[in-house]
């Protein structure tokens, strides 16, 4: 589609876009490897830390509202700190909302936080991960969300 080509094609175009930034899960595919840093082991009351890149000038054109999607083996407790600041609005009904329980296998649960959008930077933004629990689990999906409006006028993400 010619008119869809144009606005990928263009930083002008996607701004003040929907989208979403996400971190590969590090599966093969068409025969390669992504370098991504997960899925990420966390061990008992230890720390982990993952990077992930948002292009989006947040600072420039603030979105409406930044969602931290994450995925891991089996429900999990643990605190975590994009960019050195606590996440603490958890949004358990977004999940099914904006269908990021697609392809949830056994016992994999998925996460969603809202942030205030001057925690997330034009760039690479560090994610850590503590646990607050005696077993370890993995992180197997990353995923930041940047809503700037209505699905009609800003897109789908």
């Amino acid at each position: 589609m010619p008119q869809l080509l144009r606005e990928l094609g263009s930083l002008n175009t996607l701004e003040g876009r929907n989208k979403i930034y996400a971190l590969s899960d590090g599966t093969i595919q068409y025969q390669m490897k992504p370098n991504s840093p997960l899925p990420i082991h966390i061990d008992s009351y230890k720390e982990n830390i993952a990077t992930i890149y948002v292009g989006d000038d947040v600072k420039k054109n603030q979105p409406q509202e930044v969602i931290f999607f994450f995925r891991t083996d089996r429900p999990i407790s643990c605190k975590i700190k994009i960019n050195g600041k606590y996440l603490i609005k958890e949004m358990p009904s977004y999940t099914k909302l904006y269908d990021r329980e697609l392809g949830l296998e056994g016992k994999d649960k998925e996460y969603a936080f809202v942030l205030p959008a001057n925690i997330v930077k034009h760039g690479y933004n560090k994610i850590k991960f503590y646990s607050l629990e005696d077993s370890t689990f993995f992180v197997k999906r990353i995923e930041m969300a940047l809503k700037y409006g209505d699905v009609k006028t800003h897109g789908y993400f």
